[in-house]
């Protein structure tokens, strides 16, 4: 029987991952999937195309709970399909070990304490990219005092791996009340500046950049997830962001979000998960998942590290990804009409 891999955290709708799509790719590849909805809530595991197999974690479910479930299901491998799903793999890492399920983050204690500090644990890094001017919240009413005092529109993230952007001090103050509702416990009020926005996503195996790729986001959503990207050649950034996971010591799937303001890369969030563009990953040279994998399996990895240009991303009620070479056949060039 072939190998079983598990991706934790399914989330669809506003709250979506990139859980599905993970999916998506491990089936591309002829992999055997296994679905894990961390709560019955995560409606993704249902997104075609579905894995192999489901399971939906019974509420008040801990890393001992998510172990002995993976291994019952006799999974072999395990892939974090969100922040949260990143989260509790690294929280369950003991118990993983001893149920002889390999996971791709070597250094869990690493996640964790990024996730106590924060951007923060970046002030050390070196030049080439800033951080985001951030302000710490305590309370909706805070929030909203602090809110007034930068320009609109405003972007909070959390230690809960949720973002919103704001653009009125009463939404700066619902925003607040909903992400603690959701369990943040840290939020900090970013400020943003004029310029487009850039993601870097990576994976790293055993210290080593196996895959990466940028895209600037042509159009996102209030939860910073873009519906619309196209890769990027960025090098310097991309050589930026492999430093950044080594300094880090992370393994396994990486993304950065940075605000381009003129020649200047503004960090603004880290996310220990696939990109929301995955699928672009593969048609542009770069696969990650299968690149995870075949770091994972101890197996040799084959083709460009760094994704190619051009490539675009379009979620819609489906998920889309154009090459240049499919562009040329719809659109020919003019000297050919």
């Amino acid at each position: 029987m072939k190998e079983l891999v598990a991706v934790v955290g399914m989330e669809d709708g506003p709250e979506g991952s990139p859980g599905p799509s993970v999916i998506g790719a491990l089936r591309a590849a002829g992999t055997r999937s296994l679905a894990v909805a961390i709560s019955p809530q995560e409606a993704g595991i249902w997104r075609e195309p579905r894995a192999e197999a489901v399971l939906v974690l019974p509420l008040g479910s801990g890393p001992a709970e998510l172990a002995d479930a993976l291994r019952q299901a006799k999974v072999t491998l395990v892939l974090p399909g969100s922040f949260a799903g990143s989260l509790l793999l690294a929280e369950a890492n003991r118990w993983l070990a001893d149920a002889k399920i390999c996971t791709t983050n070597a250094h869990p204690d690493a996640l964790l304490r990024h996730v106590r500090t924060g951007l923060h644990a970046f002030n050390s890094m070196r030049p080439g990219a800033y951080l985001a001017r951030g302000l710490d919240v305590a309370t909706p009413a805070h929030a909203e005092s602090l809110a007034l005092a930068q320009a609109w529109p405003q972007v909070f993230v959390s230690d809960s791996g949720l973002t919103q952007r704001v653009r009125t001090p009463q939404t700066a103050r619902k925003a607040v009340e909903r992400l603690r509702a959701a369990g943040a416990e840290r939020l900090t009020l970013l400020e943003t500046l004029p310029g487009c926005l850039v993601e870097v996503a990576l994976v790293r195996i055993k210290g080593e950049v196996a895959g990466a790729m940028a895209v600037q986001v042509i159009a996102d959503d209030d939860r910073e997830r873009p519906w619309c990207a196209v890769s990027i050649d960025d090098p310097a950034l991309l050589a930026w962001a492999g430093a950044a996971a080594k300094e880090l010591a992370f393994d396994g799937p990486l993304t950065f979000r940075f605000q381009q303001h003129g020649a200047t890369p503004l960090l603004m969030e880290v996310r220990p998960t696939f990109p929301h563009w995955i699928e672009a990953a593969a048609v542009a040279g770069a696969p990650l998942v299968e690149r995870l994998l075949a770091g994972a399996r101890g197996s040799p990895w084959k083709g460009r590290v760094h994704a190619r240009a051009g490539v675009l991303f379009s979620a819609s009620a489906e998920d889309a990804v154009i090459s240049p070479e499919d562009l040329v056949a719809v659109m020919p060039p003019e000297n050919s009409r």
